[in-house]
């Protein structure tokens, strides 16, 4: 449910924009999962890096 969720606020129009906050620490060839570069550990929180990475999304953005 969530990951439809996720993929309507990305793309139904509703919103004048949306900042994508997942996207920046996927990994590439698994979206749903964190880079291991990103990964806290436990393969669900981001790190500090992971962080870092989101708020260069954002700033990008505004």
């Amino acid at each position: 449910m969530l990951l439809g969720l996720n993929e309507w606020i990305r793309s139904s129009g509703e919103y004048d924009a949306v900042v994508d906050l997942g996207r920046a620490p996927a990994d590439p060839g698994d979206p749903d999962r964190l880079r291991p570069a990103y990964d806290f550990g436990d393969h669900l929180h981001p790190d500090d890096a992971s962080y870092e990475a989101m708020a260069e999304v954002l700033t990008a953005n505004l």
